[in-house]
């Protein structure tokens, strides 16, 4: 399958020769190419170098190419272990909020991040006080038999 990818690779940066260069590898290309959408399978993309690995997770974690000055910062570390540089790129897209709100799943993650059970409760925490209050700017537009409603179910019942 990653043949394909590669000659259609080959094919785009041919007619990119007019207009500059690809900005990513054609090796990120294929990686990125044989992933899912919404889920992301680490194990596709531990055994690349480390440009490669950097353009593939920013397509496959946040759906969009590297930005440049991201990309200057993580090319002053790309001569980097392997495996640090990689847990750095995965741990610092991971816990970006353009991430989450990507909503895409990580599998087979050798390099998660383990947060205290403090952090675990704060974030919960804030995730909830959001909800209620986007619950509560619906609830203010809603029509008045339906507020009725709501109020006698949070009160428990017939009251």
């Amino acid at each position: 399958m990653e043949d394909i990818y590669s000659k259609i690779y080959s094919i785009a940066e041919e007619n990119m020769k007019d207009f500059g260069q690809m900005e990513i590898t054609n090796n990120a290309f294929s990686k990125w190419s044989s992933i899912e959408y919404d889920v992301v399978d680490m194990n596709y993309l531990y055994d690349i170098d480390n440009r490669s690995f950097l353009e593939a997770a920013y397509l496959a974690f946040l759906d969009r190419t590297i930005d440049t000055e991201a990309r200057k910062i993580w090319e002053l570390r790309l001569n980097d272990n392997k495996e640090k540089f990689q847990r750095q790129v995965t741990n610092s897209i991971v816990k970006s909020m353009e991430f989450k709100l990507n909503n895409v799943d990580i599998i087979n993650n050798k390099y998660k991040m383990k947060q205290s059970k403090l952090l675990n409760f704060i974030e919960k925490t804030y995730t909830f006080k959001r909800i209620i209050v986007k619950l509560y700017s619906i609830y203010r537009v809603t029509l008045r038999p339906i507020k009725i409603m709501l109020r006698k179910f949070l009160k428990g019942g017939n009251k």
